[in-house]
């Protein structure tokens, strides 16, 4: 129960980046999000992984977020607030 609260409020946190196009319902302790196309997944997982938040690349443009038993309300806090914080450039146009 606390897996799929905790997944909940990663969900709610990621609705609101300007960094998210679009976020999956949530009904597990699964959160699937896709990446605006202006920005890279590769660095997106990169910054959050240098944060400690680990996640996985899901499809194109897509992210995923797993909690789990150990994950603590404290932890989820933090990623939120890692969420919140992150300073994405957009892609370069060039090509």
């Amino acid at each position: 129960k606390a897996d799929h609260h905790h997944a909940r409020q990663l969900a709610s946190a990621l609705k609101g980046q300007y960094y998210v196009k679009s976020v999956m319902p949530v009904d597990t302790n699964i959160v699937i999000f896709e990446v605006a196309e202006n920005y890279q997944t590769a660095t997106l997982i990169r910054q959050l992984d240098q944060h400690g938040v680990k996640c996985l690349e899901f499809g194109k443009q897509r992210i995923r977020f797993v909690t789990y038993l150990d994950i603590t309300q404290e932890m989820i806090d933090e990623v939120i607030m890692v969420l919140n914080k992150l300073q994405l450039a957009e892609k370069s146009s060039g090509g």
